[in-house]
């Protein structure tokens, strides 16, 4: 069975560096063998954001990005829009921007996901895959609320949790012990 079978859409395209296509295949075998949270930590410049892009257009569910700056929220909309090619609607949830329920991919500021607004965005979608663009925020009470209610925690959640880690200096502080204290999986990715 090929790596991509759980998936709709075609295996990555050619143009992915070789330790992108082989990060692509670590999550997807770890999918397969029912890993729900998974943490991908790679150099900056690495390419996190082509590789969870990549992820998301092979998802057969809706996708939810989250981020924590504006700069993070713009370069995940503009990495998932090109690697989707203008198949799937691609929206931001931030501030005064609202997604619509077309979206097959929402790129969310994590700090605007208060309650009741995380509620009204979830309501009626069929969230897949969970990508947490730079996890070592996650130590932080508001973000740790977020992701419970996401329901990332719980052993019958059918959402899959992914996560991006910038360079390894980060790698050592709270946030990521609290992270892997939390059953992530780390995925081998060569460098």
């Amino acid at each position: 069975m090929a790596a991509y079978d759980c998936y709709v859409g075609a295996p990555p395209p050619s143009d992915l560096r070789p330790y992108q296509r082989a990060a692509i295949d670590a999550v997807l075998a770890a999918r397969r063998a029912g890993r729900r949270r998974l943490l991908v930590h790679l150099p900056t410049g690495a390419g996190k954001t082509v590789i969870f892009s990549h992820l998301a257009g092979l998802a057969r569910r809706q996708v939810l990005v989250l981020a924590h700056r504006e700069e993070l929220l713009s370069q995940a909309r503009e990495k998932l829009v090109r690697a989707l090619e203008g198949d799937a609607v691609v929206e931001i949830e931030r501030g005064a921007l609202r997604a619509s329920a077309e979206a097959k991919v929402l790129v969310c500021s994590i700090r605007s996901l208060h309650e009741e607004r995380l509620a009204r965005v979830l309501r009626g979608r069929d969230v897949g895959l969970i990508v947490y663009d730079e996890c070592h925020h996650a130590a932080a009470e508001d973000n740790l609320r977020v992701l419970r209610q996401l329901g990332v925690f719980e052993p019958a959640s059918t959402a899959r949790c992914s996560a991006s880690l910038p360079p390894p200096r980060a790698a050592t502080d709270r946030g990521s012990t609290r992270c892997s204290r939390r059953s992530s999986t780390r995925v081998p990715c060569p460098s």
